[in-house]
């Protein structure tokens, strides 16, 4: 059953976000988000930890340029088009999806996206000023899109480095869909969560096992004490870089003096002063302490 929401407000948003599987989230289900793991997703999803989404600056920065790159590409490209301001989601499948802009005349879809020099570079594929292909999590964001809204063509618009729009068009592909159905199928009925991957999912899992229970204590298996050796072993070569780097950051400070920047062809070092500044306080989260001692071997 697809229920369309006009205009939700945020909390509404929010609510129905928690209980689909939204098109910022569904690359995960694959093993290709920038943002999420399945690991992370799956205990999501399950009310285990919290949603990491949150508004940010870059968020913000987001919201308040998504009016004016659409408008740009759509001039650019002489279309006719605006916001889209609806959640869409489809009941029994349990996916939904917020849009940026629609293109009635053209029955398509527009996704805008603002996106850093540097991230243009490593992450999009594209031949001089032609874009030949979006990172995987993007070209599956739109395909989610236009599973949910039905349309059949989608319009990816971005603004590269704060000065140039760019622009490509993906049609619907029903073979990627029929794999985000199955994904989502699977997922939603998996009553286990993924393996994690402990390099990606070291955070998940702090904010998993945060608590503890008062006076419980347990007796240290093989497993716990060799990654007890290798956590030490680590947090003394941690120690190490870190005094190498601070030494080494010393002796440049020694060198440049006064100076606010150093460069050369191969080093560039900004050294400005940052002036005090009071902060603000903020509550801390509830966390785990951790501390480790190893016995010398007699």
């Amino acid at each position: 059953m697809i229920n369309i929401i006009k205009n939700p407000d945020e909390s509404t948003w929010l609510h129905a976000r928690e209980r689909n599987i939204n098109s910022t989230e569904v690359a995960s289900l694959f093993g290709i988000s920038k943002f999420m793991t399945p690991f992370e997703l799956w205990h999501i999803k399950n009310g285990n930890i919290d949603d990491p989404f949150k508004s940010n600056v870059r968020v913000e920065a987001g919201k308040r340029l998504e009016r004016v790159i659409g408008d740009w590409i759509l001039e650019k490209l002489e279309l006719k088009g605006g916001p889209f301001n609806c959640y869409i989601e489809d009941r029994d499948k349990r996916i939904g999806s917020t849009f940026d802009f629609e293109i009635p005349d053209m029955d398509a879809l527009l996704e805008v996206k603002n996106v850093d020099y540097l991230v243009f570079r490593d992450e999009w594929h594209s031949e001089g000023d032609i874009i030949v292909d979006a990172p995987l999590h993007i070209e599956m964001q739109v395909q989610h899109q236009m599973l949910l809204s039905g349309k059949k063509k989608c319009l990816i618009g971005i603004l590269v480095g704060g000065n140039t729009p760019l622009y490509l068009w993906r049609d619907a592909d029903p073979k990627v869909h029929e794999a985000i159905v199955e994904a989502v199928a699977k997922f939603w009925e998996s009553k286990t969560p993924p393996p994690p991957d402990y390099e990606a999912d070291w955070s998940a899992i702090n904010s998993l096992f945060a608590r503890s229970e008062e006076g419980l204590s347990i007796e240290a298996t093989d497993e716990i004490e060799e990654l007890s050796v290798e956590y030490a072993q680590a947090r003394v070569e941690e120690k190490a870089a870190a005094l190498k780097k601070k030494v080494a950051r010393a002796k440049m400070l020694e060198l440049i003096g006064d100076a606010e920047r150093v460069y050369s062809p191969t080093v560039s070092i900004s050294a400005r002063e940052i002036r005090e500044k009071e902060v603000q306080t903020y509550t801390r989260k509830a966390y785990r302490g951790f501390s480790l001692k190893v016995k010398e071997a007699k």
